[in-house]
């Protein structure tokens, strides 16, 4: 299929044509333009008659045959006339010839080719591949023959497949798509076939071979008796389930058959032993099972036993009490007397009001066949109890303390006034009158001793104390004087807002930085009294914060631009939030130019070290401007040559906000609104609107921001649409376009 033939006007020279409705050449043609922007086809006066122009190149390209099918070739075929040269599949061709292509999808075919007279050219042509229908699907079936057996029997598992390319199974090294293998499961198990399909998937195929088990043999072993005495018997039996045979190991480790049922009578170890069989099926399933028989040891004679008690058990000192003792497998029995000698006592027997005057251990030793044994019996002797008591001063002042000292021996526990103590110890009393204190210890079998201590108080008066604080409330920065006397006092002592030993009458300024608590404690001989004075800080009076927050104009179009300005009093920092934010100074002003269509809120709090705060708000409406109907379909073509360096397109709006377009072969396209492109490049060629009245030669500015203005003078040499809206003008070269301000480096503009 022939396409339509796209000319490019190649000036090596220059960086753009310039060509308007006005300035064809009389016959149609463009004139060519010089550096300076000049016609050059007006030769200077001076100039020598210029040559006859070549004619117009022409280009046809063809593809035989123009439809392939896949794996084939197709010949490309080009003639031309008036022409330089001519490139083609990257590579530079002759002006007319051939190349072969295969290729594996439809492709289109270009040759660019250069007129003598510097103008391009350039014809394709489509070459269609037809493609290959797909394979069939592939299949694949797994079955076993049989598909239920039992344990010991085999089954075969059959593969059958089409469109496959290869096979493989766990029980073979087979590759082949079709095939069998036979298999002899001791349980139910699947089978698993993977195979490769011609169009290069992977297939999974399957069958469970089913296995019946047969029953599991069971056995039991068990002895009439499991534990024995030498010289006793015993007899050992079995019975088993689902088994076909039975085997024991004799003395000479080797396997005897025995019955599934069966029985050893008469059996008797001489040591302990275990008698084990084993069963099993026809499966070859195997069941052990065994019972140990314990061979004890005849028993020795039976060993003497003797228990000695005496009751009580503890006496105090001259008390009496009685030992009893009685034996068994015993045939005589003995003491050792006061003297050391031995005493023959009977079996069983006692002694009675015996009188130890400490404790005393009373022993026997009883004999028999089985051997001897020796017990007592403990008699404890509780001893007498002590105990001291005393107070040390004797005499003390009141509010002075005396110290209670008692020390006991044999005791278990002692009481001062009632309250447990240990049996030996110290205690501090401070007693406000005369009083004797009781203590009181205890002992063993109920003893218990007690003793008093008097301690004599001689009486002085409590001491007074008057504190206080004048004035009681300052202002920071002010002084109050502390003032204070006492009475039967030695000794005074500050705390709280104050520290230290202190004279018992004084005074003392102080100048406290917040609210104080002057604790004062005084002593003397009749006991201490405390007081407390306090005094109230006021902080002075700070002067009130104020701010004011300003934005100049409060309703802007977008692209325009407005300004805030803020002034405070007696604020040490602020803080901005909502529409912008971060710290800023107590007094200061931005330019911002928005990006967003909506009401900006912009919040200011300011604060003081000191205490206090204060904010204020601004809110900004940001519109839309007005619709831009002046440009569409806007476009720029560019050299061959120059396509790899270019980085970025742009394409620039009424707002000034550019937006950035694509680059498709040579050529960028703007939608409607954009009204310039701008690229970073080496050399910008043409913009034109589709099928407009104007074109529009920037020249070589890369990135400049263009935009529509109101209010600002068209200069000459710059083109406008050629339906301009009313009051609207397009200029490069506006230097303070209405709305737009100039503000900090960090604002958006």
């Amino acid at each position: 299929m022939r396409k339509a033939i796209s000319l490019l006007f190649l000036v090596a020279s220059v960086t753009a044509c310039v060509v308007d409705g006005q300035g064809l050449g009389a016959d149609g043609s463009v004139p060519e333009v010089d550096a300076m922007g000049e016609d050059a086809s007006t030769p200077p006066p001076d100039a020598p008659p210029p040559d006859a122009p070549p004619g117009a190149p022409t280009l046809v390209v063809t593809a035989t045959p123009m439809e392939i099918n896949l794996g084939g070739s197709a010949t490309i075929n080009w003639l031309s006339t008036n022409t330089a040269n001519c490139t083609s599949m990257g590579m530079s061709q002759p002006v007319n010839g051939t190349y072969t292509v295969s290729p594996t999808v439809d492709t289109t075919y270009t040759v660019v080719c250069t007129g003598l007279n510097g103008v391009g050219i350039m014809d394709h042509v489509d070459v269609t591949v037809i493609q290959p229908p797909p394979p069939p699907d592939p299949t694949l079936e797994v079955t076993a023959t049989p598909m239920t057996i039992s344990r010991g029997q085999s089954a075969t598992v059959v593969w059958t497949s089409t469109n496959m390319s290869s096979c493989t199974n766990s029980e073979t090294w087979s590759q082949m798509p079709n095939g069998t293998f036979v298999v002899s499961p001791i349980q139910t198990t699947a089978y698993t076939v993977v195979c490769t399909g011609l169009d290069g998937h992977g297939y999974n195929g399957s069958v469970t071979v089913t296995v019946i088990q047969p029953p599991l043999p069971t056995l039991d072993v068990t002895a009439t008796s499991t534990s024995i005495t030498v010289g006793q018997s015993t007899t050992v039996s079995w019975n088993s389930e689902n088994a076909t045979n039975c085997l024991s190991l004799n003395a000479s480790g080797y396997w005897v058959p025995q019955p599934i049922d069966g029985s050893w009578p008469g059996l008797m170890p001489t040591t302990t032993t275990t008698y084990s069989l084993t069963c099993y099926n026809s499966s070859y399933d195997v069941v052990t099972d065994s019972v140990t028989v314990v061979v004890n040891a005849a028993p020795p004679p039976p060993l003497p036993t003797l228990t000695v008690t005496a009751s009580p058990a503890t006496i105090n000192v001259g008390g009496t009490t009685t030992v009893t003792w009685t034996s068994a497998n015993a045939t005589s029995c003995r003491s050792l007397n006061s003297s050391g000698n031995w005493v023959t006592q009977p079996l069983s027997g006692s002694w009675t009001n015996l009188m130890p005057t400490s404790t005393t251990t009373y022993s026997l030793t009883c004999e028999g066949p089985g051997g001897s044994i020796t017990r007592g019996a403990l008699v404890t002797v509780n001893p007498l109890l002590t105990l001291n008591f005393s107070a040390s001063p004797s005499t003390i002042d009141a509010g002075d303390s005396s110290c209670l000292s008692w020390a006991s021996t044999n005791t278990t526990s002692c009481t001062i006034e009632s309250v447990s103590k240990p049996t030996s110890g110290t205690m501090t009393v401070s007693p406000n009158a005369t009083k004797t204190y009781t203590a009181t210890c205890n002992g063993p079998g109920g003893q218990q001793i007690t003793r008093t201590a008097t301690v004599t108080v001689v009486q002085h008066p409590l001491p007074t104390l008057s504190f206080s604080a004048t004035p009681a409330t300052i202002t920071m920065g002010q002084s109050s004087t502390l003032s204070w006397s006492t009475a039967n006092a030695t000794s005074c002592t500050a705390t709280g807002s104050w520290s230290g030993s202190k004279p018992v009458n004084g005074t003392l300024v102080v100048s406290p930085t917040s609210d104080a608590k002057y604790q004062l404690s005084c002593t003397g001989p009749g006991g201490s009294v405390n007081a407390t004075a306090d005094v109230t800080v006021t902080a002075p009076q700070l002067p009130d914060l104020a701010l004011t927050l300003t934005a100049t104009p409060v309703a802007v179009q977008l692209g325009g631009g407005y300004k805030l300005e803020w002034d405070s009093t007696h604020a040490d920092a602020c803080t901005a939030s909502n529409a912008w934010t971060g710290d800023r100074p107590v007094d200061g002003n931005i330019i911002v130019n928005p990006t967003m269509i909506a009401t900006h809120t912009y919040t200011l709090t300011c604060t003081r070290v000191a205490g206090g705060t204060i904010t204020k708000f601004v809110n900004i409406s940001v519109t839309a401007p007005p619709a831009n109907t002046m440009c569409h379909g806007m476009e720029a073509f560019y050299k061959n040559s120059d396509l790899p360096s270019i980085d970025v397109c742009k394409g620039w709006s009424a707002t000034g906000v550019p937006q950035v377009l694509t680059l498709v072969g040579n050529k960028v396209s703007g939608p409607d609104g954009v009204c310039a492109i701008t690229c970073h490049y080496a050399s910008f060629l043409t913009v034109m609107p589709v099928g407009g009245s104007s074109i529009w030669t920037p020249g070589a500015v890369q990135d400049s921001a263009r935009r529509y203005t109101t209010g600002c003078s068209l200069l000459p040499g710059h083109a406008t649409d050629a339906n301009p809206p009313s009051g609207i003008t397009w200029d490069l070269q506006c230097a303070t376009p209405v709305t737009v301000l100039t503000g900090p480096p960090n604002t958006n503009l």
